[in-house]
C-alpha cells in the first residue's frame, strides 16, 4: 500500500509540473483577444503619509492594462493638549506640537 501512494505521488507531481510547464509557455505567448478592462483594483492603499497605486486589469487574462497613483489623504488633526498645543493624526497616528518659535513640529510613525 504504502509503494502505490508514493507512485500515485510522484505520478501528480510529474503531471503537476508539466502543467505548469505548458500555462507558462502559454502565458509568454501572450494572449489573442480585445482587452477589455472596467475594473480598478487597489495594489496599496493611500494614507497621510504615503501615495497608493491602482491598476486597471483585463476582464479575461487579467493583464495589467493601466497603472495609476493615488494622491496620499490629508491628515485629520485632534487637539489634545490645549496646555501645549499638540494635535495627533487620528488615522496615521503622527504629532504636530507648536514649539516655542511660533512654528510647528511634526512627527510621524
Amino acid at each position: 500500500m504504502e509503494k502505490l501512494k508514493k507512485k500515485v505521488t510522484i505520478v501528480l507531481l510529474a503531471l503537476m509540473m508539466t502543467m505548469v510547464f505548458f500555462a507558462n509557455a502559454q502565458a509568454k505567448a501572450g494572449c489573442n483577444h480585445k482587452h477589455t478592462g472596467r475594473t480598478w483594483i487597489i495594489a496599496e492603499k493611500a494614507n497621510c503619509n504615503h501615495t497608493g497605486r491602482k491598476k486597471q486589469l483585463c476582464v479575461r487574462c487579467r493583464k495589467v492594462l493601466l497603472e495609476k497613483v493615488i494622491p496620499k489623504t490629508k491628515h485629520k488633526w485632534k487637539l489634545t493638549r490645549k496646555r501645549r498645543t499638540r494635535y495627533d493624526c487620528l488615522k496615521c497616528g503622527g504629532v504636530k506640537l507648536k514649539n516655542e518659535y511660533g512654528g510647528w513640529s511634526y512627527y510621524f510613525p
